[in-house]
């Protein structure tokens, strides 16, 4: 059996191509993918609406060092993947890259996958340009407006490069088999990212004007913040 996750990155489309993901099972089955539903976010997820994905309990529980967790659910996940007769097992969460961002997490993580004969043979991380990505994060968290003001946040509360420094380091001394890949605003290039390049099965057809999480323009928050 083998894992295929999708890591991250934060504001990389991750909740659109967990939507076609969600809404596309059987042409996932058919081609010999099992993608678990997401527990209480499924509806999000099926609906268009923003959501974790289907490996947010995963994220948690790793994070917290939880392994008795960790294990629980990936006997869950193999035992559907059992029932579903697929063979490979996609899990997607953009906060994943925390989680193996931690040296000690990544090895304990590769032995249960090895305890329970799950073979990690891929992982997808989507790094998009880092001025860019970081105002898209930044106008993100403004939404509740109580983020601070945009220099006092990227000192504070921009984590991204520390994370993948460290996710880097891990590339490395654990052989990881990361797939990088450059984002782009583009609906269509994303799908055929993923679908066509990285899963390398057929793309599901989609309305190209589908957009899940639209960012504000920095008027609106301005006034948000007013």
């Amino acid at each position: 059996m083998k894992l295929l996750l999708h890591i991250g990155t934060e504001k990389t489309g991750s909740s659109f191509l967990q939507s076609l993901l969600a809404q596309n099972r059987d042409k996932l089955a058919n081609a010999n993918i099992f993608f678990p539903k997401a527990g209480r976010w499924e509806k999000e997820m099926l609906a268009g609406r923003i959501s974790p994905g289907n490996g947010e309990a995963l994220h948690r529980a790793l994070i917290q060092r939880d392994y008795t967790k960790v294990r629980k659910l990936l006997n869950g996940y193999i035992r559907d993947l059992k029932n579903n007769n697929c063979f490979n097992l996609l899990i997607s969460n953009e906060l994943l890259i925390t989680a193996f961002s931690e040296a000690d997490i990544v090895e304990k993580f590769q032995s249960i996958c090895k305890e329970n004969d799950l073979e990690l043979t891929q992982m997808l991380l989507v790094i998009r340009d880092p001025v860019e990505h970081a105002l898209s994060l930044y106008k993100h968290r403004a939404k509740s407006g109580t983020v601070g003001y945009l220099d006092e946040w990227l000192e504070k509360g921009y984590q991204l490069p520390f994370y993948l420094n460290r996710f880097l380091e891990n590339v490395e001394k654990y052989r990881l088999p990361v797939t990088f890949r450059k984002y782009k605003k583009d609906p269509q290039y994303m799908v055929n990212l993923f679908f066509t390049d990285w899963l390398e099965i057929e793309k599901p057809k989609f309305d190209s004007k589908f957009i899940v999480n639209p960012s504000l323009t920095l008027s609106e928050l301005l006034l948000i913040k007013k």
